[in-house]
This record gives structure tokens, C-alpha cells and sequence, in this order.
């Protein structure tokens, strides 16, 4: 079978011009200055891909091809010319709003990384050495991984709507390509294409027209949005196995759908396309979902699909967008009984109790069918019934720590496990303070901040009031989807690069390192004072500032005080029940950072604020002095009025921390309470 190059479909973008002659439309164009040139390319499989344009447009006047020559053509290359299309449409969408009389922008204009397009002017890509290496190798992915960075920093489309890189476009097209492939039966196309008459009859039927003489409707497809959840509040931290899995799961959810395509994938959500099924959209959707392996009575889904109405025509591909960034409208479970109906004459010994509970006490989704003793079951009683899955998890941690106490060998799976380590912490070290960090992304807070920010920089015209998801496409979203990535790894990275949280030092106490990798955006760190959070917080919002710097600053942040990304962090004793922390972490957060430390203070700040707290020099002894003083009035006599006397007695010596509280830089209203509590923090106990 012939190799199919959709990703490097449009690597002669970056060559610019060939001795004089514009090249990237078509390959053709080389022959017109160097025939030798292109005859290698030619004898090259990728050569016809690189010439996905002629299917469609070979006649442009950009283009210098014969369609005798061209045609007949393979099912692939129609497909990688549709495929090229749809991922354009995607990209461009918001030239409603940036227009082409504008000056060229030949860099990708990202709105929470650069200040204005202006700064994305950049110059045309010019790689003269490009045409040469492909003609006398031929190995067109090496030539396009070898300028990968060159491809992530050309806009698609430098005339009408940089707003996506060539690299997003080369993505989204692989992906297009992969879906009309895998449903060749549904478009019904042959496997070879004759004419370019054929071609565009293929293409009029596939995606519709609005021709007066013969109009199409074309062949209607589906967007799904799909997220999963732990339907309890995890109780145990060896629970959080749970949601280990969800990124699993979720990565696994567009093999199940019959043709599904998946466009972007985080660890907890996915979004996909798929022919649209001749039966009712939620029922397949629901019917689907009951077959995925590991979507057990521990999680439910939510999702949104777009309208029945979607089609593949033009800009008509984008209308159902809108339908999926709205508050999730539909739940799915997992197969669930209708009834609950224990089989008494199967009872075990020592099992009663499983039956009388009915359901599981940790999902409450399924037959109790075991029991698990918390302690000794003759001394105690203390018990739980649960379902075969929930038991799973308890007998696993079990295991775990019987392990430890006897201090015996471990499997490979048990001892990389998160169970593990914390009853090696436990164990070994039992002042321990827990520390629990969570990184979030509201899509929902994206899209509205994304379109808010285009409104402000990118008008509309009088008659058009907003920008609506489907000016968004999936382009801009997945530039952000790219770049949070790329945070998330620089942050874990950032605090593995901490000696007390380097995975390779072995604390000796424990015999095991200090950290735990839950989840990419969920960490687990072992502290012995709070006062280590400090280096944890540096090294988020340094990321955070290199990654989204224009959501960032006090005056001058395009996301105008809403924040798609919130950190939230809970500290506590080893031996604190968890599902205090849980609780906290996995509620929706409107400020920036957010942060718990249980049973003593909540401190919840954004950007700023925390840039004014961390001016403040908690080394010098003065400022200790002072700050260690207004704690205690506050935590002997609860009384805000004589702290801020105390404040107002010291302005003079103090004078930066009573501006500071004057005029609410620490937060507002709470700038007070704010700052006593960034205190707590950043003191070390001696």
C-alpha cells in the first residue's frame, strides 16, 4: 500500500521562493526553473501528496500543472485534498474579523502571548536547501520533522487568519484525512478517481453545494464532546487509582464509535468526529459508551454533540460548534441494574453485611457484593459494602500496607503506586504534611474569554454583536490545547528540578522519593513544613507567566480577571482524611491561585496580588517582626480593627505593607487577611 503523507502535506510553505518562482501551491512550478529537480521528485511516492492542491484547483493561475498528467488519481489523495480543506475552513474562520487588507503576518499570533499582531510580522520563510534535500532523498518526514520548529511558527494562513500555526493546520489535516479514510464505505468513494470531473462530482456529493441548477445537501456528520467524571467524593488517597484511569479511558472512547475521529484529547475530555448514525444521535451515543472497557460504575459521562444539521459544505462544517461549549446537556452511565435484588442463597460466610447495605457504599451505583473490614473484624465491626470494582481497590491497598508494615519485596505495579508511598511516608515519617496540587482548564471560561478578547482587538461588522463559537473552530482552541500542554509539562518538570522533589533522591527515612505524579495536571508532594509550598508557587506561576503572559498582568490582561487555568493546592497532616482535600480540589475555582491549608487558613489570589506578595522580603527581620506580631493579635483577638491599628501605628516603618494594604494590592477587600496568610506560608518553623 502507498504511503500517505497527510501531517507533511504542505511542507513548501516554508521554502518560500525557489529562484524566483513561488513554489508551495504546486510542486509543478519547481520544473519551470530546474526540470532536473523535479523530475527526481517525481520519482518520489510522496511527490503527489506535496500536489494535494491540484485535485480541486489546477487550474489557478498559481498553478502550472496538466490535469492529463495529474489524473487519474488514488481514494488517498482525493481525501488528503478534502482533508486540507476542512482543516483550512477550521483555520480561517476568523477572517470575519481580521481582514485581508491587513498587513502580512507570517508568524502565528497567539492572544494570551502576544501583546498585538503587529508583533507577528515576521518575515516569509525562505528555506533554500528545502526543495534540494527532498528531490535527492525523497524521506519527506525527516525533511518535515527536521523544521518542525519553522512549521510551528509559520501561520497557516499569513494573508486572511494567522491565528493558527502551519503545524496546527498540518495536524488537523492528518486527522480529517484519518476520518474520511476510515469512512470511505459512508462517502462512498472508489479507490481510484478518473477525472477531475469525477473529483469534483465526488466532492459535491460528500460535502454539498448550493448550486440554483443542481443543489446538494451533502452527507451530515457529528461533533461529540464527551468528558468523564468519578461520580463520589474519593475518601481514601488510594482511591485516587480511580481517576488514574480516566485519561485511559478517555483516550480509548473514539475506537468505540464506528468511524469516530478524535480532534483533541484531554486527560478527562475528548472531542470527535463521526458520520452521523442513521438511529437517534444521544441513544448511539449512550449505547456506545456501555461498551467502553473500564467505564465502570466508578464515573459517569457528560457530553454535547452538534446539531443533526451539520454538514461538510464550506463554513456550514462550523454552525454546530456552538452547540458544544455550552453547559453539558446530556449523562451517560455505565450499565446499571434496574433493580437491586440480592441472590440470598449464594451468600458467603461473613458476607451478610454486603447484602443488607443493598448498595455500594463508595459509588452507590452498584450491588454491595463484598465486604471489606476496615480493622479487625472480631474487635472492631468496622466495615464497608461495596461492589466488586470498589472492593478491588481497598483489597489492592490493603495488600499494600501489610507490605510495608512487614516490611517485605513489593511488585513492580504496587511500589510505583501512589498507596504505596503514602504508607511509606506514614510509616517512616508520620509528621509528614501532605501536599495535593491541582491544575484545572474550564473550556468554558476559554471560549469566553477567547471571544471576548477578539471582540475587543478584532471588531465585527455593525451588524455582528459577538463572536460565536464557530469563529472559534477548533484552530484556536487547539493552539491553546498545545501551549497548555506544553505548561503542564515545563510545571512538573519545574518541580522535579526542586532537590526535595527530584524522583531520583531517595529520601532515608522512607526509602522513596518525596513526590507522586497522579495525573499531568494532579501531583502529590510530601512536605516536612509547610514553608516548602513557597518554591511549589514560584515554579507555577513562572510557568504560567512564560506560557500565557497576556493573562497575566493587573493592567494590561486580554482575559480581564477570568482565568480558564486555576491552581489549587490543599496542605495537610498525613493522617488528615483525604476527602477534605478531595473536596477542595475538585470544586470549580474562580480565582487564580488557590490554596488550603486545613484546619488553619484558605488564601485565594490571582496574578497581581500575588506579584505584591511576593515584593515583600520575609527574610528581613524587621518585616518577620512586624508580620509575626500582627498574626498573633489576629489569631488571639480575631479583631481586624486591632490589626489594622497595629498596621496604622507602624506606617511609617512599615510603610510598603500599609500601601500596600491601603490600597488593596493583596486583594481587595482581603488584602489583610491575604497577606497574614501568604505569612503563614512563607515562615519556616526554627
Amino acid at each position: 500500500m502507498t504511503r500517505c503523507y497527510p501531517k507533511e502535506h504542505d511542507i513548501l510553505k516554508i521554502c518560500g521562493k525557489f529562484k524566483g518562482e513561488k513554489v508551495h501551491y504546486c510542486p509543478h512550478a519547481i520544473g519551470r526553473v530546474d526540470r532536473d529537480l523535479l523530475a527526481r521528485l517525481k520519482g518520489y511516492g510522496c511527490y503527489r501528496f506535496l500536489g494535494h492542491h491540484c485535485v480541486f484547483r489546477w487550474d489557478s493561475k498559481k498553478h502550472h500543472c496538466d490535469q492529463n498528467e495529474f489524473f487519474p488519481i488514488t481514494r488517498n489523495e482525493f481525501f488528503l485534498a478534502l482533508a486540507d480543506v476542512k482543516a483550512s475552513v477550521i483555520s480561517r474562520k476568523l477572517n470575519v474579523g481580521y481582514r485581508k487588507t491587513k498587513a502580512t503576518i507570517w508568524d502565528v499570533y497567539h492572544l494570551w502571548k502576544n501583546k498585538t499582531i503587529n508583533d507577528c510580522r515576521g518575515t516569509e520563510p525562505n528555506d533554500q536547501t528545502l526543495v534540494p534535500e527532498l528531490a535527492y532523498t525523497g524521506d519527506l518526514p525527516t525533511t518535515f520533522k527536521n523544521r518542525e520548529k519553522q512549521v510551528t511558527q509559520r501561520s497557516e494562513d499569513a494573508w486572511k487568519c494567522p491565528f493558527a500555526s502551519l503545524m496546527t493546520h498540518s495536524e488537523l489535516t492528518e486527522k480529517w484525512f484519518k476520518f474520511f479514510m476510515k469512512n470511505h464505505d459512508y462517502f462512498n468513494v472508489p479507490a481510484e478517481i478518473k477525472t477531475l470531473a469525477k473529483a469534483r462530482d465526488l466532492s459535491s456529493r460528500i460535502q454539498g453545494n448550493r448550486s440554483s441548477k443542481n443543489p446538494k445537501e451533502g452527507l451530515p456528520i457529528t461533533f461529540v464532546r464527551l468528558k468523564l467524571f468519578a461520580n463520589q467524593s474519593l475518601s481514601r488517597i488510594a482511591d485516587t487509582e480511580i481517576i488514574q484511569s480516566i485519561g485511559r479511558i478517555v483516550k480509548s472512547i473514539p475506537e468505540y464509535f464506528s468511524g469516530g475521529q478524535e480532534l483533541y484529547t484531554l486527560y478527562d475530555e475528548v472531542i470527535l468526529v463521526m458520520p452521523t448514525p442513521a438511529t437517534d444521535i444521544n441513544a448511539f451515543i449512550e449505547d456506545t459508551l456501555k461498551n467502553v472497557e473500564g467505564f465502570t460504575t466508578n464515573y459517569y459521562f457528560e457530553g454535547n454533540y452538534s446539531r443533526p444539521a451539520t454538514r461538510l459544505f464550506n463554513k456550514d462544517l462550523l454552525l454546530g460548534y456552538d452547540d458544544l461549549f455550552t453547559e453539558f446537556r446530556q449523562t451517560y452511565y455505565p450499565p446499571l441494574k434496574s433493580s437491586i435484588d440480592p441472590d440470598y442463597t449464594g451468600l458467603a460466610e461473613h458476607a451478610e453485611e454486603a447484602f443488607h447495605a443493598k448498595l455500594c457504599e463508595l459509588c452507590n451505583m452498584a450491588e454491595a457484593e463484598k465486604t471489606f473490614w476496615k480493622f479487625n473484624r472480631e474487635e472492631t465491626g468496622i466495615h464497608e459494602c461495596l461492589c466488586i470494582n470498589c472492593h478491588s481497590i481497598r483489597v489492592k491497598q490493603e495488600a499494600v500496607n501489610k507490605t510495608v508494615e512487614n516490611g517485605e519485596e513489593t511488585q513492580h505495579d504496587i511500589r510505583h503506586g501512589i498507596g504505596y508511598k503514602i504508607a511509606k511516608w506514614e510509616t517512616s515519617i508520620p509528621q509528614s504534611k501532605l501536599c495535593f496540587l491541582k491544575i484545572d482548564l474550564d473550556l468554558g471560561i476559554l471560549s469566553t474569554v477567547l471571544k471576548s478578547t477578539l471582540i475587543d482587538e478584532f471588531p465585527l461588522p455593525k451588524f455582528k454583536e459577538h463572536y460565536n463559537d464557530e469563529h472559534i473552530g477548533f484552530s484556536i482552541l487547539y493552539e491553546f490545547l498545545k501551549q497548555y500542554e506544553e505548561f503542564l509539562r515545563n510545571f512538573n518538570d519545574g518541580i522535579r528540578s526542586l532537590p526535595k522533589f527530584d524522583p531520583k533522591r531517595i529520601d532515608e527515612r522512607s526509602n522513596v522519593s518525596n513526590e507522586f505524579q497522579i495525573l499531568e495536571n494532579l501531583v502529590c508532594l510530601r512536605m516536612d513544613d509547610i514553608s516548602e509550598v513557597k518554591d511549589v508557587l514560584n515554579q507555577f506561576a513562572e510557568s504560567y507567566r512564560r506560557a500565557f503572559p497576556e493573562f497575566r498582568s493587573r493592567d494590561q490582561n486580554k482575559n480581564k480577571n477570568f482565568y480558564p487555568i486555576t491552581f489549587s493546592l490543599t496542605i495537610s497532616n498525613i493522617k488528615f482524611p483525604f476527602f477534605e482535600a478531595w473536596r477542595y480540589l475538585n470544586n470549580p475555582k474562580t480565582k487564580w491561585m488557590n490554596i488550603l491549608v486545613t484546619r488553619s487558613f484558605e488564601l485565594s489570589i490571582n496574578p497581581n496580588e500575588y506579584e505584591e506578595l511576593t515584593k515583600i522580603n520575609f527574610r528581613q527581620n524587621e518585616i518577620i517582626r512586624f508580620l509575626h506580631k500582627l498574626s498573633s493579635i489576629n489569631e488571639r483577638t480575631r479583631s481586624e480593627l486591632l490589626v489594622n491599628t497595629e498596621i496604622f501605628n507602624n506606617q511609617r516603618d512599615q510603610e510598603k505593607i500599609f500601601r500596600g494594604i491601603m490600597r488593596g494590592a493583596y486583594g481587595g477587600d482581603d488584602s489583610l487577611h491575604n497577606l497574614l496568610c501568604f505569612y503563614k506560608l512563607m515562615k519556616e518553623v526554627k
